[in-house]
């Protein structure tokens, strides 16, 4: 587990990001590759304004820049993961009409 990610929801990153998640969806339906590149581009930048966050966090924590970066993470957190949604709703049905 990575202590810089401990108890965050960005715990998750590296195991969508394995083979086991993200690289069995991309081999299963290679047409799926940008979208899954996007995804874990978005990973990145989540964990980079996670730093931020806690940067301003121990600075001034009560303060609107604060709450500001907080609402920005969550904002693209949810956007984030309604992404990722699509996309397996995308690969699943694909599969249920290969299998149909």
């Amino acid at each position: 587990m990575d202590p810089e990610n401990h108890g965050t929801r960005t715990d998750q990153c590296p195991l969508e990001e394995g083979g086991s998640y993200f690289g069995a969806v991309a081999h299963d339906s290679p047409e799926l590759a940008d979208q899954i590149a996007h995804l874990k581009g978005e990973h990145r930048a989540m964990r980079e304004q996670l730093k931020r966050l806690r940067a301003v966090a121990g600075t001034s924590p009560r303060s609107s820049e604060f709450r500001a970066e907080v609402a920005r993470f969550v904002e693209r957190f949810e956007a984030h993961e309604k992404h990722e949604s699509a996309l397996l709703e995308k690969f699943f049905l694909e599969e249920a009409k290969g299998a149909g």
